[in-house]
């Protein structure tokens, strides 16, 4: 255990110096590494030694590790490079919308007379045959469930 360098903080100022949450302070105080007892029904914290008086040290928040810089460049470049592939399907799409208002432009309006599912009005649409009726079984007999033969008359 870490050698502790205040004989005892209330928990919501600990927390504050650690830059933690009080209910995180607590699940530190639980799992025991950080030591905490109660004085007069209160809980005194001892913080450890490596907490600096007045800054959040530790695993608080806003705390960057030795790698940290290298990670946060990292960062920014896939930032970076997902904002290029943003403008670029964004200039893609411009285009593609460019190329169907031309198309559509382009599309003669049909004619509102004709009636033949065919692109050339000689061919003839083929006479609709009559649709083949095929005989349909008769319901079979109505036979008595099993379990009634045996109470038969």
């Amino acid at each position: 255990m870490i050698e502790p360098v205040d004989a005892g903080l209330p928990i919501g100022e600990a927390a504050a110096r650690l830059g933690i949450t009080v209910p995180a302070l607590r699940k530190r105080i639980r799992r025991g590494s950080i030591h905490a007892h109660k004085v007069n029904g209160h809980w005194s914290v001892s913080l450890p030694a490596e907490v600096d008086a007045g800054s959040p040290a530790g695993s608080g928040r806003g705390q960057v590790d030795a790698g940290g810089d290298a990670v946060i460049a990292e960062v920014r470049a896939r930032v970076a490079d997902q904002q290029d592939r943003i403008a670029f399907l964004q200039r893609l799409t411009e285009h593609q919308a460019g190329v169907i208002a031309d198309l559509t432009r382009r599309v003669p309006e049909l004619p509102t007379g004709r009636t033949t599912s065919s692109p050339d009005p000689s061919i003839e649409p083929e006479a609709a045959a009559p649709p083949v009726l095929f005989p349909v079984p008769a319901p079979a007999p109505h036979r008595r469930p099993w379990w009634l033969w045996r109470w038969r008359r």
